[in-house]
C-alpha cells in the first residue's frame, strides 16, 4: 500500500498465515524490522500523549514516525497498532514454544504496549475510559472495540508468559 507498511490491517493479512504454513523463518525478518521502530514508535507515544511505551502508526515506511493522518483518517487517535502486531509474538511462540523468543522478545513487547495504555486511559467513578479512541468502522468515541480487544489480549498473553517464566 503506497510502497510503505500499512499496520491498521496490510501487514497483519499479508503475514497471517506464516506460522499455521510452518514459515517461522520469515518472522526473524519481520520482528527484525519492527525492532528498527522500535525509537520511532516510542517517541510516537511521547511526543502524541505523553506516554511511555509504543504507539504504533497505521503507516511506516523508512520511519515509523506518526505522520499519516488527517481529518478525515484521523489515524493517530488509533492506539491498536502494538497491540494488533503483539498477536504475532503471541502466535510465533504459540507454534514454535521457543522460551527466549518469548522471555526476549515477545514479554518487552507486551510490556511496552501496556505502557501506553496504562498512561493514556482515563479512570472515572471505577471505570475505565480510553478516550479519544477510533474505530475505522465507527469513528471517534470511547473504548473502540479493538482497542479494548487487542489490551485485553496483550493483558493475558503476559500474564501467561509470566507464568510460564516461573
Amino acid at each position: 500500500w503506497s510502497g510503505d507498511y500499512t499496520f491498521d490491517t496490510n501487514v497483519e493479512l499479508a503475514i497471517s498465515s506464516l506460522n499455521s504454513l510452518g514459515l517461522f523463518s520469515h518472522f526473524e525478518r519481520i520482528f527484525s524490522r519492527l525492532e528498527e521502530y522500535f525509537p520511532d514508535f516510542e517517541e510516537n507515544a511521547m511526543k502524541y500523549y505523553g506516554a511511555r511505551g509504543y504507539l504504533v502508526p497505521a503507516h511506516a515506511s523508512t520511519t515509523a514516525k506518526h505522520v499519516h493522518w488527517n481529518k478525515e483518517w484521523p489515524l493517530v487517535f488509533w492506539f491498536s497498532g502494538a497491540g494488533w502486531l503483539a498477536h504475532f509474538y503471541q502466535e510465533y511462540y504459540d507454534y514454535t514454544q521457543d522460551g527466549v523468543f518469548l522471555e526476549n522478545k515477545a514479554i518487552p513487547f507486551y510490556e511496552k504496549t501496556i505502557l501506553f495504555f496504562e498512561d493514556i486511559i482515563e479512570i472515572e467513578d471505577g471505570q475505565g475510559r480510553i478516550r479519544p479512541s477510533y474505530s475505522a468502522e465507527n469513528g471517534m468515541g470511547d473504548n473502540a472495540t479493538m482497542d479494548v480487544a487487542v489490551l485485553k489480549e496483550v493483558i493475558h498473553n503476559l500474564i501467561q508468559a509470566y507464568q510460564l517464566l516461573e
